[in-house]
């Protein structure tokens, strides 16, 4: 089975990801990427791939209006049997022109089948998708052959609300390389006494870096608390606020960009809670397969794999004032409790990439 695999940014999780499905599944995999986002924090990716790929000097920003990517487009259609192409209202004339090009093939182009994998729309909170967005996601959904969602949650919500139908709707969770963190990591405890909260991401504004410097700054100053730590794993456009924050406190150490789980699992061995206070994405994922607790916020638009934090179980989602959101991250982090963590790293297992590669070949089939 052939599937061109259309990435805008092609990052080293979805690299790694691309290249196990090709690897584990009968699936010659072509990936037409663009060179992703500059100046983001985003890591080098280390090209070991076993996939094709087709490199365009295309940003991510540009990608679903550029010409070379519709030319590549409209040579493929015939030549696989399956294109993903990501749903996003930027890529709607990238889409629109593949069913224009699968049309005018006609009897060549009706090998090629389409399919889209993305979270699912956001119905409620502060950033729910309005009419237009309602609009032209269920323009995709009509017209996708498949579609795969991030989370089972989310598929559900799609099914339950009328945007999809269930036999085009399937999901396998967004994940990052657990095979990796498996072979440099071996479940532990934190350190009772010493501790310590950790945050990986881009260094990037919809982080919120002031909040958590905020919170990390009054936990501080509770008994309890005085020796508490920061380690800080990530680069991007805010870096200097975390530098700056480092060099005036010892007690934060910022370790830059790391992919490598090999630097990343004895770092997470130290953590107590995993504390992202905006947008969180895979993070969840890293905290959950190291079995740490994950803590963000709930009343600001958050990606879809908050649906795997069950508050209060294995993390937190706040949504109190500042005094009532530290003293629940103070609780956390003073009753230190062993099975919270043994929770968390089961919780952790369910999210494996050998899941994911095997849910999203069950939706091409």
């Amino acid at each position: 089975m052939k599937v061109l695999w259309l990435s805008p940014t092609l990052n080293h999780y979805k690299a790694k990801f691309l290249s196990k499905l090709q690897k584990d599944y009968p699936l010659d995999i072509t990936v037409l990427a663009g060179t992703g986002r500059e100046g983001q924090g985003d890591p080098d990716r280390n090209d070991e791939a076993t996939f094709n790929l087709i490199q365009l000097p295309v940003k991510k920003k540009d990608f679903g209006f550029s010409a070379k990517v519709r030319a590549e487009l409209k040579s493929a259609i015939g030549n696989y049997d399956w294109i993903m192409i990501p749903k996003e209202n930027k890529n709607l004339l990238l889409f629109v022109s593949a069913l224009w090009f699968r049309f005018v093939a006609g009897s060549r182009g009706k090998k090629t089948r389409f399919f889209s994998y993305n979270h699912h729309l956001t119905l409620d909170g502060p950033r729910k998708a309005g009419l237009l967005n309602r609009l032209i996601t269920q323009f995709y959904y009509s017209r996708l052959d498949r579609v795969v969602f991030y989370t089972e949650i989310g598929c559900q919500r799609m099914i339950g609300g009328g945007f999809i139908s269930k036999g085009k709707a399937f999901w396998a969770n967004n994940t990052i390389d657990t095979d990796e963190i498996n072979c440099n990591y071996t479940f532990c405890l934190p350190e009772q006494a010493q501790p310590t909260i950790l945050f990986i991401g881009r260094l990037v504004e919809r982080k919120r870096l002031p909040i958590l410097l905020e919170y990390f700054n009054e936990l501080k100053k509770r008994v309890e608390l005085k020796n508490l730590k920061l380690i800080v794993i990530g680069d991007g456009p805010q870096s200097q606020i975390v530098e700056e924050a480092s060099r005036n406190d010892s007690n934060i150490e910022w370790k830059g960009a790391i992919t490598d789980e090999s630097l990343i699992a004895p770092l997470m061995s130290r953590a107590s809670i995993v504390f992202i206070p905006g947008h969180s994405g895979l993070s969840v994922n890293h905290a959950l397969c190291y079995g740490r607790p994950f803590v963000t916020f709930g009343n600001i638009h958050q990606p879809p794999e908050i649906d795997y934090v069950r508050d209060g179980e294995i993390g937190l989602i706040l949504k109190g004032n500042s005094q009532e959101n530290i003293d629940r991250i103070a609780r956390l982090l003073v009753n230190f409790d062993p099975e919270l963590y043994n929770s968390c790293y089961a919780a952790g297992k369910a999210l494996s990439v050998d899941s994911w590669c095997q849910r999203v070949y069950k939706a091409l089939q």
